[in-house]
């Protein structure tokens, strides 16, 4: 079936050297990157990439070669918008961001990426959070914060290094549904709802910060006060 769709001779109009190339997977990441464009009409559907097939020269039918269907669709934009955001962060300058600036810039960045789509976005998140594409989706948000921390300059090695990262898919997700329900300028109120709470997670941190310091010190303290004196010795 590939094959033989393959020998169809595209439209002039949108014939391009990417789109002869007849590696399915070169094939299915054009496809979906023009599917984006009729995600406003279609949504995050197999009526979507049939449009985007069609409008490369393809059969209707060519929506075969994403056999996910809406959820491939779904995941290229998250995989797309991870990249888009992995490279802001590549060519800003950090250097003289807080940890907290570098966190709210990378949020924001990635959150607005979905901006264009908003509107879709609802659809986009019933389909990931199914049963057999929440590991995926998982997948992708883990992904973002390893990538988030890692600009912020994290080494943690232990225990910290999971609490930080959930934290942060967690911020993002509780400002995803946020943004959904946004209708001030700007979105002014979501940002301001993502600065809140990672405020949130900073007062956290310093009050395990300082109870790990008090238990430390009466621990010493105890320690000191049983141990023996050299008189006693």
């Amino acid at each position: 079936m590939l094959a033989r769709l393959l020998k169809k001779t595209p439209n002039k109009r949108y014939c391009s050297t990417q789109t002869h190339n007849k590696n399915p997977i070169v094939l299915k990441h054009t496809i979906l990157e023009q599917a984006l464009t009729h995600v406003k009409v279609h949504g995050w559907t197999h009526n979507a990439i049939a449009m985007a097939a069609k409008d490369l020269g393809y059969s209707s039918i060519f929506h075969g070669i994403a056999p996910n269907g809406n959820y491939d669709l779904v995941a290229h934009y998250i995989d797309k918008g991870n990249k888009d955001m992995s490279l802001k962060l590549e060519t800003s300058d950090l250097t003289k961001m807080t940890n907290k600036q570098k966190i709210k810039f990378a949020l924001e960045t990635r959150l607005r990426f979905n901006l264009p789509l908003l509107s879709r976005w609802p659809e986009a998140m019933a389909i990931m959070s199914q049963p057999l594409n929440l590991p995926s989706a998982l997948h992708k948000l883990s992904i973002m914060a390893d990538e988030i921390w890692y600009r912020a300059g994290d080494s943690s090695l232990n225990i910290d290094w999971y609490v930080k990262r959930g934290v942060v898919i967690g911020i993002y997700t509780s400002t995803e549904l946020y943004l959904l329900t946004d209708m001030s300028k700007d979105k002014r109120d979501t940002w301001e709802f993502l600065d809140n709470r990672l405020d949130d997670y900073i007062l956290m941190s310093k009050v395990k910060t300082d109870a790990e310091s008090t238990l430390s010190a009466l621990s010493n303290a105890c320690l000191l006060y049983t141990s023996p004196s050299p008189r006693d010795s």
